[in-house]
């Protein structure tokens, strides 16, 4: 299991994202996680290991209850969601293996 510093303002498993990507992790945790309907965020991909550069996009895995649209403002940075609405079998096993949970609603409160 990789780890690598956190920055300033850590969140579940931040040394676990890698830190180029951390902030904005942190952006979308504190986002999302005020809409009720968020249960967890997973971030998989290249966020998660050394190849993740300053052009890699922030890709999200996030367990609703219900089926409806989550962002609703802009962030400055490119980021592809998946909700268990939207994603197939192969993926969120893919995911459930190699991503890293930085969200569950049981454990934020």
């Amino acid at each position: 299991m990789l780890q690598w510093k956190v920055f300033s303002e850590p969140f579940m498993n931040a040394n676990r994202i890698f830190p180029l990507q951390q902030k904005r992790v942190k952006q979308m945790v504190d986002y999302l996680s005020q809409d009720p309907n968020v249960q967890s965020i997973t971030i998989f991909g290249s966020s998660v290991t050394p190849q993740c550069h300053n052009g890699s996009d922030l890709d999200m895995y996030v367990e609703v209850k219900e089926d409806k649209r989550l962002i609703h403002t802009y962030f400055d940075f490119l980021y592809d969601l998946w909700t268990n609405y939207t994603i197939d079998d192969q993926m969120l096993k893919e995911i459930q293996t190699k991503g890293v949970k930085v969200y569950e609603r049981n454990a934020a409160g």
